[in-house]
């Protein structure tokens, strides 16, 4: 039944009014405020604007926050807690539907109006809750619920994710004691659907109590648990009648982590609980199971179903009726198996009987004697709902190792030129020897825009819902590949096997023979029920990506602004191109045969890794291509005339443009609430049960650069508040002409480009007074300056005995380095500017990053340069913060919310103070490297200091290895060696495998939820795989916004898993940090 909704009722229960009064204990900051909303009217339909503010009281030393509502009588209410303060801003979408429910909310600043006042969301408490109520109940009775709030940053709220909950943690068999399976229509019994929390982890240090396990009474039944534990369907029936002057407490909590011979039991100072003797406690039973029906690797399995259902954490449950005169009475989980029982840490738990309060002039509140405990032998009926807070009796929260690698860069005994989408299941099988529970891969779709190894970056989608080509595995096509087939498809194996990628010969051979296999197999695969299903459910965004394919081979060009009248995509184009018998029908099947068996190949290795307990990781890049279908088919979600980049930090100290277009936030939240964001991630979540956030940054404020820039130095932010013309002015500075122009004289040519300077300033500057240049219209844009070609511009410098067709073609090496000199010092100059003009508001201004190394600076008036360095202060680390986290915390929630994925932020370089406490109100996970870190006195980060929310990693794909990082800088890795790994006497030249030894345990022992590490520095820890240079283990380089991304592991997993004494190596170390490891085979 769903949330809200009631059954058939009679007439006497449709005139039962219930007085429930929901009580909830929170610590809050000055300002802030809880709200209850939840699913119907009364509720507020989960529109936070309708919802109800409460009101809070002093408890000991804590506050309590309560709400009394008078509710018709319905089997279930469905409802949410949320933190809400008091807004200054005026932000779109500040209120967020949270996880789990459906529907629009407005965004608007006006609609955001609850008691009189404007209210923001600060955060939602994690679990969501279900107050169920039984039939019978006489009008006019009291319900009190009390709960506890479960913040999202807390370790149970992390390990009811995917990643856990359906793939590490360890699912149990049904008790052979489970009492007979109850139909859902039972009319003496209710249900609801429980968000209980996991019980798996100790509470960090300072860090508020969480809860969120839930109560269900029911009626009319004897006093017995009967379960059903059905697969993303559970329905757990309490079947004990409340009585007046009685209260049924009932428990529920969730641990994943115990081992199947264990069980959890609850002792307290009760004789129902066993007054503290464990041997009488009450032994709980499993009430929620989600078994894993996972077939093999290899063996077949149907497509059709493409939507992401949340797999319910198994729970354990069990009641108790008790009389109000025991009240207070203290309780504790355990852990009951072999051996003594595991007492949870901490103080006992205290249920106490919840006062009436009422309100006193001036806001002050008076506790009386519960009316119900006096009245109790009279006609008062009475139901308490209790739900408590998870069992914490581990010494350390769970912690996992993983490994990182792309999967071009997979190399197997069958892959074709790069790595494939089933080398995956050997990088399972690998994962799970070494004792690593994840595995992390770079983007996976479609980047086919320049159809050259322009493609091979991996962070340029085409499609965000396409697998890409290149990973599609021939020998993978069928079970058996004819002879002929099989023959071209190893040809190809032996003639790709060089050390690195070769993009376009790979791509080549890898259309060519997979359109042989389907000029002969189409019919088949396409009368199949497996791909039929899989079409019908994705056909969506499959047709227009078709349809793209077919248009950008037809025009030779992705740009679709080149189309001409096909330039704008639409649902009657889509379905005229792919329409069958269309000129364009035989293409579209053969883009639709590769995507079925793309996703058929990558969902069998995500079941693998599944079954085998390995955690894939998927990687969501910040931007989509400008030339893509996405773009193609919904331009006005995009700022097409802008890109987005990032300011200068330690990956590019110019900065980077990554080419994409900016989004236009605004039009995607009229798109119901980022509806984009959602199914882009809805999608994702059929293969991957963890994912990392590309530039996490990127959604509180992007760094956006116009579209006429090629660099990422005269960006600026967005959303920002960027200075007017009169707040300049009451600083000093008045005269924006000068801020705002290239600054050029004399002595920067000579410094520039030496004997150059005076042929330079004749072709490409201005001189309009002595002394003082500016750039020639034709050349006045960075996009302009890039564009000079050295035929072009030194033509008049190459003498007649010089010319000739050779040389026009390929000019001499010596031209090409003047060439490049040229347009680098010009591009300097251009950058020669203090201030930029806001292109929406002429009146408001930016200043440019890092202004005061610019000669410009250097020419102004100490006054000026004083005023202009606290502006550029105020910009880049004050002004915005608050705008920022609205901005953040107004599409983040509705976009993790669209998956039970893990979320993973990478939130490195230029971090504003604003991200990392919203992340851990989101509970989004960080990340950490050792060599970049956030306090500009330490050169170096420490592990052991690291907060659990992060992933901690020695390097990453946009740094180099770590033995290539060390053996750069000899200076440096001897501080390294002794600062960091506390070594003695002089640190060894290279990173010889005793120091890649202690780089790893380091990060295996620190405190962070996940340590991950690239295969290259694993590989590191034994001399048999360093034979090759360093440098060419560098998947990316930032600085290169041309870089090939094609490298690629020079041994075979098939060797690395026959390694006997690596894996053993790798075992031992994750054990020694006491990090988790799936099952293993041991040596």
């Amino acid at each position: 039944m769903p949330p809200g909704k009631s059954a058939s009722l009679s007439n006497l229960e449709r005139d039962v009014k219930v007085h429930v009064r929901f009580r909830i204990p929170y610590a809050t900051r000055w300002g802030q405020q809880l709200l209850l909303v939840g699913a119907g009217a009364l509720l507020g339909n989960w529109n936070p604007r309708r919802g109800h503010l409460m009101s809070c009281t002093h408890e000991k030393e804590g506050l309590v926050w309560e709400v009394e509502l008078l509710l018709p009588w319905a089997r279930s209410y469905s409802y949410k807690y949320a933190i809400v303060r008091k807004s200054g801003h005026e932000v779109q979408g500040l209120w967020a539907v949270p996880q789990g429910t459906t529907g629009t909310v407005s965004a608007t600043a006006e609609d955001l109006s609850v008691a009189g006042c404007v209210w923001a969301v600060d955060t939602w408490c994690t679990l969501g809750c279900s107050l169920a109520l039984p039939s019978g109940l006489s009008n006019g009775v009291v319900v009190e619920v009390s709960d506890t709030w479960v913040d999202a940053s807390h370790p149970s709220s992390v390990l009811s994710t995917a990643a856990f909950a359906k793939v590490i943690c360890t699912q149990r068999p049904t008790p052979v004691s489970e009492a007979p399976v109850v139909p859902p229509t039972q009319s003496n019994t209710f249900t609801t659907i429980t968000a209980s929390s996991l019980a798996s982890l100790q509470q960090p240090e300072g860090q508020a109590s969480s809860g969120g396990s839930s109560l269900r009474l029911g009626s009319g039944a004897p006093a017995s648990l009967r379960v059903r534990a059905v697969a993303f369907a559970p329905e757990v029936e309490i079947c004990m009648e409340p009585v007046p002057g009685e209260v049924v407490i009932h428990f529920v909590v969730a641990d994943l982590m115990l081992a199947p011979h264990q069980t959890i039991c609850v002792s307290g100072s009760l004789p129902e609980l066993g007054n503290w003797m464990q041997d009488q406690a009450l032994e709980l039973t499993v009430a929620c199971l989600c078994p894993l029906n996972i077939p093999d690797a290899h063996e077949p399995r149907s497509f059709g179903g493409s939507s992401v259902q949340r797999a319910p954490p198994s729970t354990w449950e069990g009641s108790i009726r008790i009389p109000c005169e025991v009240f207070p009475f203290s309780y504790k989980y355990s852990i009951v198996g072999a051996g003594e029982p595991l007492l949870e840490a901490g103080e006992s738990r205290v249920v106490t009987l919840p006062a009436e309060t009422t309100a006193q002039p001036g806001g002050a509140r008076r506790v009386r004697t519960p009316r119900w405990f006096l009245q109790v032998r009279t006609q008062l009926e009475m139901c308490l709902l209790v739900r408590v807070g998870p069992a914490e009796w581990r010494e350390r929260p769970w912690r996992g190792a993983g490994v990182a690698i792309p999967v071009f860069s997979c190399r197997t005994e069958s892959s074709v030129g790069v790595g494939e989408f089933l080398d995956l299941i050997k990088m399972v099988d690998l994962s799970q020897r070494w004792g690593l529970h994840l595995i992390q891969l770079l983007p996976v779709n479609d980047t086919s825009v320049h159809q050259m190894w322009w493609d091979s970056y991996p962070y340029s989608s085409l499609s965000v819902h396409a697998l890409h080509p290149l990973y599609l595995s021939l020998a993978g096509l069928r079970r058996s590949m004819p002879a002929d087939l099989a023959s071209e498809i190893e040809e190809a194996r032996i003639r790709l096997s060089g050390s690195q990628v070769d993009y376009e010969a790979t791509m080549a051979a890898k259309l060519c023979l997979a359109k042989k296999v389907f000029d002969r197999f189409w019919l088949e695969t396409q009368s199949s029920a497996a791909y039929q299903a899989w079409f019908r459910d994705n056909s969506d965004w499959l047709k227009p990506y078709a349809a793209f394919c077919f248009l950008r081979d037809l025009f030779k060009s992705a740009d679709h602004t080149r189309w001409g009248l096909l330039s704008s995509g639409g649902s009657a184009l889509v379905e005229r191109l792919t329409a069958p018998g269309s000129e364009a029908h035989s293409r579209v099947e053969f883009t639709y045969y590769l995507q079925f068996h793309l996703h058929s190949q990558l969902l069998q290795v995500s079941t693998y890794a599944a079954a085998r307990h390995v955690v894939l990781k998927g990687d969501l890049p910040i931007g989509v291509d400008k030339c893509s279908v996405d773009t193609w088919m919904a331009p006005g979600l995009f700022r097409m005339d802008q890109s987005t980049g990032a300011p200068p930090d330690d990956f590019s100290a110019a900065g980077q443009n990554w080419g994409f277009p900016t989004y236009n936030w605004e039009a995607m939240a009229r798109d119901n609430c980022y509806g984009w964001w959602k199914r882009r991630l809805k999608h994702m979540a059929q293969y991957f049960s963890a994912y990392r956030i590309d530039h996490v940054l990127g959604f509180f404020r992007i760094w956006e650069i116009p579209g006429h820039c090629t660099s990422g130095l005269l960006g600026h932010f967005r959303p920002s508040l960027p200075f007017a013309t009169h707040e300049l002015a009451a600083r000093g500075l008045h005269d924006m002409g000068r801020l705002t122009q290239p600054y050029i004289r004399k002595a920067q040519l000579a410094e520039l480009f030496g004997e150059l300077a005076e042929e330079v300033s004749a072709k490409y500057l201005l001189e309009p007074t002595p002394g003082v240049f500016k750039l020639r219209p034709a050349y006045s844009t960075e996009v302009q300056i890039a564009a000079i070609k050295g035929s072009d511009s030194f033509a008049a410098t190459v003498s007649p005995t010089q010319q000739c067709p050779k040389c026009a073609r390929t000019p001499p090496e010596w031209l090409t380095q003047e060439v490049a000199t040229t347009k680098a010092g010009l591009l300097q100059l251009r950058q020669e500017v203090l201030m930029m003009q806001d292109e929406e508001d002429p009146t408001r201004y930016h200043p440019r990053f890092s202004l005061s190394t610019t000669h410009s600076f250097a020419a102004l008036p100490p006054a000026q340069q004083s005023a202009l360095r606290d502006t550029h202060n105020e910009y880049f680390f004050s002004r915005h913060e608050e705008l920022w986290r609205a901005s953040g915390l107004a599409k983040l929630p509705a976009i993790m919310g669209a998956s039970d994925m893990l979320v993973c932020g990478e939130d490195l370089g230029f971090v504003p103070a604003c991200v990392p406490p919203a992340m851990q109100d989101l509970g989004m996970i960080g990340l950490r490297i050792q060599r970049m870190t956030s306090d500009p006195s330490q050169e170096f980060n420490n592990p052991a200091a690291y907060p659990y929310l992060t992933v901690a990693s020695p390097s990453c794909h946009d740094t180099t290895t770590t033995r290539a990082w060390y053996e750069s800088d000899p200076d440096r890795a001897e501080r390294y060696y002794c600062q960091v790994l506390g070594g003695c006497g002089e640190a060894p030249a290279e990173c010889i495998p005793e120091v890649m030894r202690v780089v790893v345990q380091q990060h295996l022992n620190c405190p962070s939820l996940w340590a991950i590490f690239p295969l290259q520095d694993l590989m590191a820890l034994s001399s048999s795989y360093t034979d090759r240079p360093s440098a060419d283990e560098v998947i990316n380089d930032p600085t290169n916004a041309r870089h090939y991304w094609r490298y690629r592991v020079h041994v075979t997993l098939e060797t690395l898993l026959q390694d006997d004494a690596m894996c053993k190596l790798m075992q031992e170390m994750v054990r020694y940090s006491d990090r988790a490891c799936p099952a293993m085979a041991l040596l």
